[in-house]
């Protein structure tokens, strides 16, 4: 059997799909040359340039394994496969590790099939993603793709493709970026989430569900608004557009709308922060609906609405509460209120939707639109020695800011936090059931499957504003409050968390006794201990809601995964253990705590 043939037929059964989607189309390569080296390996060149050494192939990729990933063993992404001598060496150097092999041209993945034999490649550790456009990459790309991975480029290869590795590695600083943003608002949102939810149980009974208005607006055109700086262009004609459109406002855009004499029909709240609550400051927004969730900062439902209702919380014990998958409709969550508002825009059926003032950038190098209660704040914290401008040079410096485009072709400055925004958009703008929308704003950054419309197309269709306060009105009046018990699950979640509780306290204390009894004695025999201690952790697995107080343990799962091994691992080992069981212990009460509350009020 040649190698060829050998390869093949372990890649066909290691990923069944590699047939229709790779062998069916596509044939070997005659551009790929092999020669021979030194060494007993072959070597290859592409278009002129040597993808390997022509010396030693093998020992080359040794050293740009050794230079990249040192000794932490992380998963491993390859741009460029070659004839695979750096996987290999990365599979055999780290054999706890996963790797993703990400290759542009399927007929030289091919050719180097022909070459070598490179079925130990080709095991459950190895994704592969040949000739798949970067387009659909992010959605491709395994989920143990996290901020903890190594890029391992070959520089040839990727230099002679530099445009298509470039948005590749864009989609994984994407991937990456969204998960130290979810980390980052997780480590200091998740006490603050939880401690509002508790304050907003009684609402949470009463509120309704945002799912009373899915298509309710089938074939109504709806504007929504957010607050970039691009909004200015906008506002002036934003009260002959609301003749003609739903408007949808992000919390921070309605300060603005009112301004103008436009009351939005409905305001999207869904941040933790007391000071996101300020933008409602002083607005009457009585003919208003709220769209909201549980973990909204209490003091958004103080004010006077038209009526308020909830999406299903994206959090662990916001969802267990309400009813867990047959709870609320849960809408698009992308990290900003912009993203939840065209998502309920969405869920209405409503089409066309534009948005306005969605830049997603710094037009003009300012964050907001002219008035918003963010700008005034940092008016009032400006000082003789901390003027306006040095704030917003830290709001704007404080994202790692880079150049992008806009609509026009222009740069235009962006961040980190914003590109995340982004790529959620484009995600679901090329989803097979896309909602037409467009943006009204040629000043913010270019959002692939979001066109640019001139306003004055907006301007010229047929008024329908009767026609959506008529479907206002009947949908309030027919849906009112359907109250929702939560005090079974709140029942089972303090008998839970006291079950967890109980187990956590046990496990501290026998690790802080195994901790000194080590140091003391490292030559004793734990096997027994070591017994105790998986009893106390199968009791904790045994709870069926322990993922709601891990929540908020995730910072030292990561923090305890990073820690690298010290000289004497079975301390380090209990050390680590009880870190473990002092977070469950520590989050468990504070569960306990804020919920018992509720039960002292009812």
């Amino acid at each position: 059997m040649s190698v060829y043939k050998k390869n093949l037929e372990h890649l066909q059964k290691a990923f069944p799909r590699f047939s229709s989607e790779v062998l069916d189309l596509y044939t070997p390569g005659d551009e790929l040359h092999i020669e021979e080296s030194r060494a007993p390996d072959p070597t290859a060149r592409l278009h002129g340039r040597y993808l390997y050494s022509r010396h030693n192939p093998r020992r080359e990729a040794e050293r740009l394994i050794t230079g990249i990933c040192g000794g932490l063993s992380r998963p491993g992404v390859f741009l460029g496969f070659g004839l695979g001598y750096q996987v290999e060496e990365f599979l055999s150097k780290y054999p706890d590790s996963q790797a993703v092999i990400i290759e542009k041209e399927p007929s030289l993945f091919l050719k180097a099939l022909t070459v070598r034999d490179l079925t130990s490649i080709f095991t459950d550790r190895v994704s592969l993603l040949i000739g798949v456009d970067p387009v659909h990459l992010l959605k491709a790309l395994p989920r143990f793709i996290s901020q903890q991975i190594h890029v391992i480029p070959l520089s040839p290869l990727v230099d002679l493709y530099t445009d298509y590795y470039r948005l590749v590695e864009e989609c994984l600083y994407t991937r990456i970026s969204r998960q130290q943003v979810n980390n980052a608002t997780l480590k200091r949102f998740g006490k603050r989430w939880i401690r509002n939810l508790s304050e907003n149980l009684s609402l949470m009974e009463t509120a309704e569900d945002v799912g009373i208005w899915k298509d309710c607006f089938k074939d109504i055109p709806a504007l929504v608004v957010a607050a970039g700086p691009s909004l200015d262009d906008a506002l002036p004609f934003i009260a002959e557009i609301s003749e003609r459109s739903v408007i949808i406002s992000s919390d921070t855009a309605a300060r603005a709308l009112l301004k103008h004499n436009v009351i939005p029909d409905f305001i999207i709240v869904v941040d933790p922060q007391y000071w996101n609550s300020r933008h409602l400051d002083g607005l009457d927004l009585s003919e208003t609906i709220l769209i909201s969730e549980s973990a909204t900062h209490p003091d958004v439902f103080r004010r006077s609405y038209r009526k308020i209702c909830f999406s299903g919380s994206i959090f662990p014990l916001g969802s267990f509460l309400e009813g867990g998958e047959k709870g609320r409709y849960k809408l698009g969550a992308g990290g900003s209120v912009s993203t939840t508002a065209w998502d309920f825009a969405r869920l209405t059926g409503a089409g066309p939707i534009a948005l306005a003032g969605l830049d997603l950038g710094f037009p003009d190098l300012r964050p907001h639109f002219r008035g918003c209660y963010f700008e005034e704040r940092l008016f009032s914290a400006n000082s003789r020695f901390c003027p306006y401008e040095g704030l917003i040079h830290g709001y704007l410096h404080g994202g790692d800011p880079f150049p992008h485009h806009d609509y026009r072709g222009n740069t235009l400055i962006t961040d980190r936090r914003l590109i995340v925004y982004k790529q959620w958009f484009e995600e679901q703008l090329s989803t097979p059931q896309k909602t037409v929308s467009y943006t009204i704003s040629n000043r913010g950054i270019k959002i692939d499957g979001l066109p640019y419309m001139d306003i004055r197309q907006l301007l010229s269709r047929p008024r329908r504003r009767p026609e959506i306060a008529s479907v206002l009105k009947k949908t309030v009046e027919n849906h009112g409050s359907s109250p929702v018990c939560i005090q079974d699950r709140l029942d089972i979640l303090n008998r839970d968390l006291i079950q967890l509780k109980n187990a956590a306290e046990k496990g501290c204390l026998l690790t802080r006794k195994l901790i000194q009894t080590v140091q003391a004695s490292p030559a004793m025999d734990f096997s027994g201990d070591m017994r105790v201690l998986d009893d106390i952790d199968r009791a904790i697995l045994q709870v069926s809601n322990r993922q709601l107080a891990a929540f908020l343990i995730t910072p030292i799962l990561e923090q305890i995964e990073e820690q690298q091994n010290s000289g004497n691992r079975l301390l380090e080992n209990f050390q680590l253990s009880n870190q473990l069981y002092s977070e469950i212990l520590r989050s468990a009460d504070f569960h306990l705590q804020l919920f018992s509350r509720y039960h002292a009020v009812k």
